[in-house]
């Protein structure tokens, strides 16, 4: 290690990289931030080892998430890509280093003199931000809510904006005792889009938006990684966080149910990452951060939508139509207690959400809990590697929600959509190629052969002839691609149950959606499957909680211990989902 440095110190970059390389052969496990740092200064000074830089650095970040000079070898390795994001890897760098080292440190100074040069470069478009906060009776919570603020964030890089919105639990009185916010006192509650709006206004011109729930607790680099997706590119116009408790497009797999699990799984999460980034129609309201010049061409939230809930979804339509890009950043956790405002203050919330779902669907035409659904089941049926270049396509896609989860899991692909509904298909547009056509009718705009995966996500049983679409997807899968779909199950125990009881009555969702025009069994989907050339390479089924009345349960027990009946899981299953391949004859 010593002959590295000296070898560093001298700038004889070719002996370091050769040193380094004897190194890491006889010490593989020997790997830390020292070596992370010596590795990516070499590779930073040779020809074609850009690439190589960044994995040192991440995998240096890794093993030690605060190392404030990894922070700095980022931003040099930025300069050249992305100034923007270049500026926050500096300031990161400045506020780790002055925390863990203080004020008048050399690494101080220096970080100091890169971080003002950087700040005065006319390039550099990064903002601070101004922490937008509503407070209803959440005084506790908002107390941490600050803290947490206070603590991870870098003090020359935000304001707070705290509107109270006419709260009676003390605090408006605690609030005017904190001398680093600037106060909005309402005494009639505004509601969510009309005090954020409120804040926007008040929070110093230029400045980059942030809304924050009062229940939510900042952690480390929670800050940084949000504004490190906002300025990865100029067509981004807002970045949203992920959380324990939120809508499931932005919720973690692990369960965080403490402070404590949070900010363990925020040291190890909130990275820095290439690929961390998930297009997406709207963002949560509980913690998004905007562009300035964006939030302020849309004039804010529109104040239709009454107390909270559907004013995010509208805001992000909002960005969409007007040419920016809404981006989930997976690596930027932040914990969040959920609804806390609604619960203190004995707010219905399902009755509140149907409301404002019906001011949104009149607006906009569409429901976004229908268009805009991932449908992860049908995704985990991908099995390629995260790294592979697969080609999908996705029949009936919606606004394109799938299809950005599979771009997000797998950053090299190229996902294409097809969907029959204009309004959906025009914002899937916005963020992928995405077409508005009949596939019965329409040809498909793509080359014959180029597709790994095409998606019919519950698509079949709404054509006419849903055989003949088998028969023309065929020609544009390549050799080795598959099918992906869903079906509903008609010999599900519930119809069978109604049709003895003497109904069969159409609904607006379920296996007997109005449109439907098609029925399935588990064997007529084999043997569609079959006569068409396919061969099913695994298939699944969902089922959804059984009927709770004892006469059901009895009916569903007598049903399958009659001989020769299916098995239990035909009747059991609600919805097949499976793989097929082109059969080779």
């Amino acid at each position: 290690m010593n002959e590295i440095e000296q070898y560093v110190a001298s700038e004889d970059w070719i002996s370091a990289a050769s040193a380094l390389v004897d190194y890491l052969n006889l010490h593989p496990d020997l790997f830390d931030a020292k070596t992370a740092i010596l590795a990516a200064t070499i590779s930073m000074h040779m020809d074609g080892q850009h690439d190589i830089t960044y994995e040192y650095i991440s995998k240096g970040l890794k093993i030690s998430p605060d190392n404030y000079e990894l922070y700095l070898l980022l931003g040099d390795w930025y300069l050249d890509k992305n100034i923007n994001q270049a500026y926050l890897c500096y300031e990161n760098a400045l506020y780790l280093c002055e925390k863990q080292m203080g004020t008048e440190h050399d690494d101080t100074l220096f970080l100091r003199q890169v971080y003002d040069n950087m700040r005065n470069n006319a390039t550099v478009d990064v903002q601070p931000v101004s922490f937008i906060i509503l407070s209803w009776n959440t005084c506790d919570l908002l107390e941490a809510c600050l803290k947490s603020i206070r603590n991870t964030c870098y003090e020359e890089s935000y304001e707070l904006v705290i509107i109270d919105n006419g709260s009676t639990d003390g605090s408006v009185e605690w609030l005017r005792t904190q001398s680093d916010i600037t106060l909005i006192e309402n005494h009639t509650n505004h509601g969510f889009a009309g005090g954020c709006n409120q804040g926007i206004q008040k929070a110093t011109s230029g400045y980059d938006i942030f809304l924050l729930n009062s229940d939510t607790e900042m952690m480390f680099n929670s800050l940084f990684t949000l504004r490190m997706g906002l300025y990865s590119s100029s067509k981004i116009g807002a970045a949203g966080a992920v959380s324990n408790f939120v809508h499931p497009s932005q919720r973690i797999d692990e369960a965080c149910t403490s402070i404590l699990a949070g900010k363990k799984y925020a040291y190890k999460h909130n990275l820095p990452s290439l690929s961390a980034l998930e297009y997406q129609d709207w963002l949560v309201g509980f913690a998004e951060l905007i562009k300035r010049p964006v939030i302020d061409q849309l004039h804010g939230f529109d104040e239709d939508y009454p107390v909270g809930n559907y004013e995010d979804n509208d805001l992000g339509f909002r960005i969409l139509k007007s040419g920016y890009r809404n981006v989930c950043c997976h690596n930027s956790f932040i914990y969040h207690w959920g609804h806390a405002s609604f619960k203190k203050n004995n707010i219905d919330i399902v009755a509140q959400e149907a409301t404002n779902a019906k001011i949104f669907k009149h607006k906009w035409g569409i429901d976004p809990s229908y268009y805009g659904h991932i449908r992860t089941e049908l995704i985990e049926l991908i099995p390629n590697c995260k790294s592979d270049p697969i080609e999908v396509l996705e029949i009936g896609c919606g606004s394109g929600s799938t299809l950005a989860r599979i771009a997000y899991l797998f950053p090299h692909s190229n996902v294409h959509g097809l969907e029959l509904m204009e309004q959906p298909a025009a914002f899937g547009a916005m963020k992928f190629d995405v077409h508005c056509g009949n596939i019965e009718t329409d040809p498909l705009p793509y080359q014959r052969a180029s597709m790994d995966y095409i998606i019919l996500g519950d698509v079949l049983e709404h054509l006419h002839d849903p055989e003949a679409i088998l028969q023309k997807v065929k020609s544009y899968l390549k050799p080795t691609g598959s099918l992906i779909i869903s079906l509903p199950n008609i010999m599900n125990a519930r119809i069978i149950y109604q049709l003895l009881c003497g109904h069969f009555t159409y609904e607006e969702a379920g296996i007997l959606n109005r449109t439907h025009l098609k029925f399935f069994t588990y064997y007529e989907i084999i043997q569609m499957m079959e006569r068409n050339g396919y061969q099913i390479e695994t298939i699944n089924y969902i089922n959804i909680p059984p009927e709770s009345t004892s006469a059901f349960k009895n009916f569903f027990d007598q049903l399958c211990s009659i001989e020769e009946v299916a098995d239990r899981e035909m009747f059991d299953a609600y919805q097949y989902i499976f793989r097929a391949s082109i059969r080779n004859y």
